[in-house]
């Protein structure tokens, strides 16, 4: 008995090596280059709150990606960003970090924001106002 559970201890080592090195490799697989990253699981549902912009030039929304895998739990992203308009400069963004951006709007018309991970997009709708003036 003893001759046996000897033999299975490095069997047992091996795994456990396996799974320290496995989360190892995982966390340091994270990269700092602001490229996106592959993710494992599969995305079931992304999208982008707030899920619509009304707003007045010069004002600043922060929007936010969120995704999701098939049990429900959210999966860190990090996507990239893209204003789609028949107006040149509808508006643009000030601060990127993470899954997060600080829209700020430029000049009024309509369009859309497009958040773009491992190519699956979640998209809004950006109506901007014409802006308010005081007549005289």
């Amino acid at each position: 008995m003893l001759k046996k559970s000897i033999t299975a201890i490095p069997g047992v080592i091996s795994i456990f090596l396996m799974i320290i090195f496995s989360v190892v490799s995982l966390s340091a697989s994270g990269n700092s280059s602001g490229t996106q990253k592959t993710i494992d699981c599969e995305i079931v549902k992304f999208s982008i709150s707030p899920a619509s912009l009304k707003m007045y030039p010069g004002g600043s929304m922060q929007l936010i990606a969120v995704a999701y895998d098939s049990n429900g739990k959210k999966i860190e992203i990090t996507p990239e960003w893209k204003i789609k308009s028949d107006i040149s400069s509808l508006g643009e963004f000030d601060k990127s970090e993470g899954a997060r951006v600080i829209f700020s709007a430029l000049n009024s018309g309509t369009g859309s924001i497009i958040a773009v991970f491992n190519d699956i997009e979640a998209e809004v709708h950006v109506k901007i106002f014409e802006s308010k003036r005081k007549k005289k």
